[in-house]
C-alpha cells in the first residue's frame, strides 16, 4: 500500500484513538484492542514481523544486512551511520522545517507533526512541553558531540517561548506552571480545546503534572549551561508546586493525576506512572542545594516508595501520550515509563541498590509486550492504544541496553542495542526527515527529533566507539557541557559542575589534559580524577574533581606534545611582537564600542602567548597556547584565564555603553561564549605573522534600570604584527 493509500485509511495515529474510543465505551478493551489490531494488520501488509521481514525496503531505503543476514545502517558508510543520521535530523530540523500557514512561524511551534511527504502540517494538538523537554536535552548532548551552538540558540529560544506562552495563571490552583498541549495552529498553550470531550490534547486550561516535571526539569538543565535565572526560578516553581500538591498513592492512583484543570483542581483522570522525571527535577535541586530542598525531598521520597511499590511490581506503566483519549481503565500500558526509569536507575545506581535486577526486569518486560522482531533487531511498538512499531522507541530500548553494556559488560545486551539502532537509522531519510515507523507515514517532532536524536546521543556516550571514526566528539559527559572547542590541537570545553567525567573518541593521540591549567595525570582507570586513552579505538576518558575548564592536548605527527614544543617552533621561542589591537563590540538593540591600541604579545617556549592590551586606564593580559602547523600557520587557542579577561573587558566595554546611554547597569553576565580564533599564515623564510583575528558571539544578561535584560552580543579584535621588539 502507498503512502497516499495508508493516508486516507488511518491518517494518524491520533485519528484512530479518538474512533476506538466509541468501540471501548461499549466492548471490553481486550476484544476491541484484538479487533482493532486485526484489521490494522489486515489493511496494513508489514504491521506484524512477519511482514516486515518479506520486504525489501524500510523508508525508501533498501535494507542492507551483514553476512549473518543482520540490519546494519543504510549509510553511504555504514560505521558512521549513527552520526550521519543526528547530524541530517538536526541541519533539516534548523534550517528546512516550513512554516505553520496560520502562525508564519516554524510548524514546530505550533504543530505536533506534519506529513514527510508534502511537508503539510497535520493540525492535530500540538505537544509543547514534552517536546520541548526532549529537543533540550537532544541539543545539550549534540552541543557537546558537535559544537554547533545553533541547536543551544533555537531550544532557548523555543524554552523561552513556552514561558511568554503557555503557562498557567499563577492565582490558580496549579499557577505558573506549563501546559502540556496546546491548540493546533496557535502559538498560546493552554491546553488542546480539540479534547474538551475526548481528553485528546488534555482539554482546555486541562494540564499533565508529570510534563511539569520533564520540562522544568528541562529548564534546570538550560539554567545550568546558559546561567539565565529566568529558567532557573521556572524549574523551582515547577518543583513547589509538585511537592505541594504531591498525594498517597496506590494501585490506582498515581502521587499526581495524570490530567488536572489548572483552575479549579478537578481531576480528569487520576493515573500515571511517568514520575521519573518529577524525580529527577527534585534530585537535582536537592543535589545543587537550589529552591526548597526539605520539601522536594520529602515528595520525592513519597513518589519513589510508591514506584517501587506498585508500577514497579505489578507493570502497570500506563499513560504518558498526551493525543490519547481519557482511557476507562489502566490498560493502555507503554514503554516509555519504564525504559525511561531504567535509564535513570543506571545513571543513579546508587539510589537503587537492586538497579540491575530492576532494569533487566524492565528491559525483558517491554521485550514481551512491544518487541516486533525485524532483520536481527527488537523494533518496539509505542503503546497498547496504538502498536506499531517506531524509530523513536526502538532507539530508547537501543540506548537503554547500550547503557547496560557500558555498565555490566553483558556484551548480549550490547547486540541488541547495536542492531535496534540500526533498524532505527531507517526511520531517517537523507534528507533529515525522520518519520516515525514504516506502517506510520508520519513526521511527528517529538518522534522524529526530540525523542530520536537524544537516545542515539546515549548510545553513543555509553558505546562512544560507535561514534564516527576519524573524528573527534565528545559522545557524553555526567556534567551540562557549556561551551565547547574543536580544533587540530585538541579540544577545549567547560562544564557546569566542577566533578564530572567525559567520554571522547578523538582523532589524535593525545599528549596532555589540563583543568584550570592544572595538569592531569593519564591513567589506566578512573577510580581517581586523571584520564584514559584507548588507541585501539581512539576512546578517551577524563575525570577532574575539582575545575570545568579542561583542554586536551593533541601529540604532534611525530608523538611529541601539542602545546607547541617542538623543533619547527624553535624560531619563535621567547619572541616578543609589537602589536596592534583593533576592536568592536556590538550589544544588540544597545550599541557598540570600538578601541584601537597598541599591544604586545609574547610566544613562550612551553607553548603559551601572553598577549597585553593597554586600553588606558585598563590593562588586560589575554593568556592561551600556541604551535605551528607544518611551519605555515600559527595556531592560537585561549585558556580559561584568557576568556576569562576577555569577559573583564566586555564588562567595562557594556558599562561604558549604558553610560553612553544614560543606563544604570549591574549583574552583568556572560553565557553561551563561543570562541573563533583564525590560524594566521606565515610567508615563506618569514616569520610575520600575518593578522590574527579573534571573534567571540554568545548572550549577555543583565540588569539595566532595574529590568531584567537579555542581549545577544559580537566581539572581534585583530591584531596586526608590526615588528619584533
Amino acid at each position: 500500500m502507498n503512502n497516499s493509500d495508508y493516508t486516507s485509511a488511518n491518517p494518524h495515529r491520533t485519528d484512530l484513538l479518538s474512533r476506538s474510543q466509541l468501540w471501548l465505551r461499549r466492548l471490553s478493551r481486550a476484544w476491541s484492542a484484538a479487533v482493532i489490531l486485526g484489521i490494522l494488520q489486515f489493511l496494513l501488509p508489514g504491521l506484524n514481523s512477519a511482514g516486515i521481514a518479506k520486504a525489501d525496503t524500510l523508508n525508501g531505503h533498501t535494507v542492507v544486512l551483514d553476512s549473518d543476514n543482520q540490519i546494519i545502517p543504510w549509510t553511504p558508510k555504514p560505521a558512521d551511520g549513527y552520526g550521519k543520521v543526528i547530524a541530517n535530523a538536526w541541519d533539516y530540523f534548523l534550517n528546512r522545517v516550513p512554516n505553520d500557514p496560520a502562525t508564519g512561524e516554524p510548524a514546530y511551534f505550533s504543530q505536533s507533526y506534519l506529513s514527510p511527504d508534502t511537508q503539510q502540517v497535520a493540525n492535530w494538538p500540538h505537544n509543547p512541553a514534552g517536546l520541548y523537554a526532549m529537543l533540550i536535552e537532544s541539543a545539550l548532548k549534540y552541543y557537546a558531540y558537535s559544537g554547533d551552538i545553533a541547536v543551544m540558540q533555537k531550544v532557548e529560544e523555543l524554552a523561552s517561548h513556552h514561558l511568554d506562552n503557555g503557562m498557567t495563571p499563577s492565582a490558580w490552583v496549579w499557577g505558573g506552571v506549563p501546559y502540556a498541549s496546546g491548540d493546533a495552529g496557535s502559538l498560546l498553550y493552554q491546553g488542546a480545546s480539540y479534547g474538551d470531550d475526548s481528553g485528546s490534547g488534555d482539554g482546555r486550561y486541562y494540564l499533565e503534572p508529570d510534563k511539569i516535571g520533564e520540562l522544568g526539569y528541562g529548564w534546570l538543565l538550560l539554567y545550568k549551561f546558559s546561567g539565565n535565572p529566568r529558567y532557573l526560578d521556572a524549574a523551582i516553581h515547577s518543583a513547589d508546586v509538585l511537592a505541594t500538591k504531591v498525594r498517597t498513592g496506590n494501585s490506582s492512583q498515581s502521587p499526581w493525576p495524570f490530567r488536572v484543570h489548572a483552575q479549579t483542581g478537578q481531576i480528569r483522570e487520576d493515573y500515571c506512572a511517568h514520575v521519573v522525571s518529577p524525580i529527577e527535577l527534585f534530585d537535582e535541586l536537592i543535589r545543587l542545594k537550589l529552591g526548597n530542598t526539605a520539601d522536594y525531598q520529602n515528595a520525592r521520597q513519597s513518589v519513589w516508595t510508591w514506584m517501587m511499590t506498585y508500577p514497579m511490581q505489578n507493570n502497570v506503566w500506563a499513560n504518558y501520550f498526551e493525543d490519547v483519549p481519557i482511557q476507562t481503565d489502566l490498560g493502555n500500558i507503554n514503554q516509555l515509563n519504564p525504559m525511561m526509569l531504567a535509564r535513570y536507575l543506571m545513571e543513579h545506581p546508587e539510589n537503587d541498590p537492586n538497579w540491575e535486577t530492576h532494569v533487566r526486569g524492565l528491559i525483558a518486560w517491554v521485550e514481551e509486550n512491544f518487541a516486533a522482531p525485524q532483520y536481527g533487531a527488537n523494533a518496539i511498538k509505542e503503546q497498547n492504544a496504538f502498536p506499531h512499531v517506531m524509530g523513536s522507541h526502538t532507539s530508547r530500548y537501543a540506548s537503554i541496553n547500550a547503557m547496560l553494556y557500558a555498565r555490566t559488560g553483558d556484551v548480549a545486551a550490547k547486540e541488541k542495542a547495536y542492531r535496534a539502532f540500526n533498524w532505527a537509522t531507517y526511520m531517517a531519510r537523507s534528507n533529515g526527515i525522520v518519520i516515525d515507523g514504516p506502517t506510520v507515514n508520519n513526521q511527528w517532532f517529538t518522534d522524529g527529533y526530540g525523542d530520536y536524536i537524544r537516545h542515539f546521543m546515549t548510545g553513543l556516550h555509553a558505546i562512544p566507539e560507535w561514534a564516527p571514526a576519524g573524528e573527534t566528539h565528545i559522545t557524553g559527559s555526567s556534567s551540562v557541557v557549556k561551551s565547547v572547542s574543536y580544533s587540530p590541537a585538541g579540544v577545549g570545553y567547560v562544564t557546569a559542575d566542577a566533578a564530572s567525567t567525559e567520554v571522547l573518541r578523538v582523532a589524535f593521540m593525545p599528549s596532555s589534559v589540563l583543568v584550570d591549567g592544572q595538569l592531569l595525570s593519564q591513567r589506566t582507570d578512573l577510580a581517581q580524577p586523571g584520564w584514559t586513552f584507548d588507541p585501539a579505538t581512539g576512546v578517551m576518558r577524563v575525570r577532574h574533581d575539582n575545575g570545568t575548564s579542561v583542554k586536551i592536548n593533541a601529540a604532534n605527527s611525530d608523538g611529541s606534545t601539542g602545546t607547541g614544543s617542538t623543533n619547527e617552533n624553535n624560531a619563535l621561542f621567547a619572541t616578543r611582537w609589537s602589536t596592534y589591537s583593533k576592536t568592536k563590540m556590538t550589544v544588540r538593540r544597545l550599541g557598540s564600542r570600538s578601541g584601537a591600541n597598541d599591544s604586545t604579545m609574547i610566544f613562550n617556549d612551553d607553548g603559551t602567548f601572553t598577549l597585553t592590551e593597554v586600553e588606558s586606564p585598563q590593562t588586560y593580559v589575554y593568556t592561551g597556547h600556541w604551535k605551528l602547523i607544518k611551519g605555515k600557520k600559527l595556531f592560537l587557542d585561549l585558556d580559561a584565564a584568557g576568556q576569562s579577561e576577555f569577559m573583564r573587558m566586555w564588562t567595562n566595554r557594556l558599562e561604558e555603553i549604558a553610560t553612553e546611554k544614560g543606563i544604570s547597569i549591574d549583574g552583568i553576565n556572560f553565557s553561551e561564549i563561543r570562541f573563533t580564533l583564525s590560524q594566521p599564515k606565515i610567508p615563506k623564510n618569514k616569520l610575520v605573522p600575518g593578522k590574527a583575528t579573534i571573534k567571540a558571539k554568545g548572550w549577555i544578561s543583565a540588569s539595566a534600570n532595574g529590568q531584567d535584560i537579555m542581549r545577544r552580543f559580537t566581539y572581534k579584535n585583530r591584531v596586526t604584527f608590526l615588528n619584533q621588539l
